[in-house]
């Protein structure tokens, strides 16, 4: 049972948080609010619809009273979709606000999300954000052929989000190498440069 979970762990292993795995997939099939051609439309998955078994299940947990984490979040749609279920889950549960808060859900990736009027609500709930510098690299390119170029502020938007007050992490998803190590990835996010470009010089961060 979900609740069972609660509180369990030792001083060596614990449990951080539940997650459904995705609500969506990786770059292109990022389900996002974004208008584009149809053919790029019909490559977006959402997983998290009304009714569905992982929108159903992520429900559940929070109403156990679990903090969603590690959970793969890659289009703006998407973040709308965890937080509305957060938000009408922990209603039914009767938590306040400070409870919510207290659990600190989190989303990963930053792929395409959060967007610009989703950081305020995002900090109303203490939501973290984990952002992961490759797809700066891997998908900023993809998004400028794709949607836009408007949109590539929506890519790992870490200042935004810090400035914001959004509780904001460096994710390192993905196998190092000497070459890409972890230094290279977090100068990929302060610089946004690759393919011999900057990724929206807005973005750009310091040490």
């Amino acid at each position: 049972r979900l609740g069972d979970l609660l509180g369990s762990g030792s001083d060596y292993l614990w449990n951080n948080g539940v997650g459904v795995v995705s609500v969506d997939g990786s770059y292109p099939e990022v389900c996002t609010t974004v208008p584009a051609q149809e053919r790029i439309k019909n490559r977006e998955i959402c997983r998290l619809t009304s009714g569905s078994g992982r929108q159903n299940m992520l429900y559940s947990m929070v109403k156990a009273g679990h903090r969603i984490s590690n959970i793969h979040v890659a289009g703006d749609s998407s973040v709308d979709r965890v937080m509305d279920t957060i938000e009408q889950a922990s209603k039914e549960a009767g938590l306040t606000l400070d409870q919510i808060r207290a659990k600190r859900h989190s989303i990963d990736h930053c792929v395409m999300n959060p967007r610009p009027d989703q950081y305020e609500r995002m900090k109303k709930l203490n939501m973290f954000a984990s952002c992961a510098p490759k797809y700066i690299e891997n998908v900023a390119p993809r998004i400028l052929r794709d949607y836009g170029e408007e949109y590539l502020k929506w890519n790992v938007p870490v200042k935004s989000l810090t400035a914001a007050g959004v509780k904001t992490v460096v994710e390192l998803d993905v196998h190092l190498t000497p070459r890409k190590n972890a230094f290279y990835f977090v100068d990929l996010l302060l610089t946004r440069q690759a393919a011999r470009k900057v990724w929206s010089w807005s973005e750009k961060i310091d040490r």
